[in-house]
């Protein structure tokens, strides 16, 4: 799904641009404040996302798992995910969510970027 980083960056950030733009009504200090809040939403959320997959907190979900699983769920293993139609294996959850990520950094950046460089004009 998410193969081409940069298409999807850059469809999302025209799409949020286009959508900003409309939301501010011809005003050119409401679309800056709009691209500038919605690209800090994006930046946080990335941030998030590097936090928690840093591992940061790690100790207390370790802690929170072994107090609330039971002992069947412990010894649970798992199951492998089927293969799809042409033979290739599904892209994993935790590496569609590292793409989602960094493609919300980057549009973020973007959004930032040209709300700074929209405040020259």
């Amino acid at each position: 799904m998410l193969q081409s980083r940069n298409r999807w960056v850059a469809i999302s950030s025209l799409l949020i641009t286009g959508v900003c733009y409309a939301a501010a009504g011809g005003s050119i200090i409401r679309l800056i404040n709009n691209l500038f809040m919605v690209g800090m939403i994006l930046l946080m959320v990335a941030g998030l996302y590097t936090v928690i997959s840093g591992g940061f907190f790690t100790l207390f979900s370790k802690g929170f798992r072994s107090l609330f699983l039971s002992k069947s769920e412990r010894e649970y293993g798992g199951y492998d995910e089927p293969l799809n139609d042409d033979g290739a294996q599904p892209q994993s959850r935790s590496q569609q969510v590292k793409q989602v990520a960094a493609i919300a950094f980057i549009t973020g950046l973007i959004l930032t970027v040209l709300s700074f460089l929209l405040i020259l004009i």
